[in-house]
């Protein structure tokens, strides 16, 4: 491609000429609004994404509430440990920031959406089929 910004100034140009030097500027314009328009909207699809993601429940000890057999320790990293021993991971769900127990029964039917507190807790959401959840009315708390 040309570099009209490096030729010399004294260079004459025909009608044509000029005219398809206009042209080609018009083009090189569009190509650069285009860009800048996909660019903002893939960094403001990034943002959105990044503001709907949660983070990993804090490491410590929660207690369920009217459900002592959900109660689980989180950690080391996003580790946690059942109260009858198991372990299991936490893993973010991408489109809903959802908690997701992983691996170790009973957790593994529930989904959790964490707040840090203080104290920090997780309300339980039964997974309903189909990608639905529902509430459960259960919530831990960091004891």
């Amino acid at each position: 491609m040309l570099d009209f910004a490096k030729m010399p100034v004294t260079t004459i140009l025909s009608a044509g000429e000029q005219g398809s030097r206009r042209g080609m500027m018009r083009k090189e314009g569009a190509v650069v609004g285009i860009a800048v328009s996909l660019i903002t909207a893939l960094s403001l699809g990034v943002a959105a994404d990044a503001a709907l993601a949660q983070s990993l429940p804090a490491e410590g000890r929660y207690q369920c509430s009217g459900a002592a057999d959900l109660n689980f320790a989180v950690g080391p990293g996003n580790i946690y440990t059942t109260a009858k021993g198991r372990r299991g991971t936490l893993v973010i769900h991408p489109g809903t920031g959802n908690v997701l127990f992983r691996g170790a029964p009973p957790h593994e039917a529930y989904e959790a959406r964490y707040s840090a507190g203080p104290p920090p807790q997780l309300s339980l959401l039964e997974e309903t089929g189909g990608g639905a959840t529902s509430a459960a009315a259960i919530v831990c708390r960091m004891q």
